[in-house]
């Protein structure tokens, strides 16, 4: 990947979702068993940029509504979340 997709953000700001959406989802590959999986893919759909973060995990999700909640327990976490 040469990174054009990307030169619209800050870095300082890519280094922010990427950390944040890798870190999720080694966290939760990593409570499997076997079968681990992490996968990271930046591509474009017209004039939008996704970076898809695809993982393993053991199979349970909080939602509220349609947004995905932490489960970790007590104050300060979920923020990196709200910033992807």
């Amino acid at each position: 990947m040469d990174g054009k997709l990307l030169d619209f953000i800050e870095r300082l700001d890519l280094t922010a979702v990427i950390g944040n959406a890798l870190d999720n989802a080694m966290e939760a590959a990593s409570a499997v068993p076997e079968g681990r999986m992490v996968q990271m893919s930046v591509f474009s759909r017209g004039d939008v940029v996704m970076l898809r973060v695809r993982n393993t995990y053991d199979g349970a999700l909080l939602r509220r509504g349609d947004r995905i909640l932490s489960r970790k327990k007590g104050r300060g976490h979920g923020y990196g979340l709200r910033n992807i």
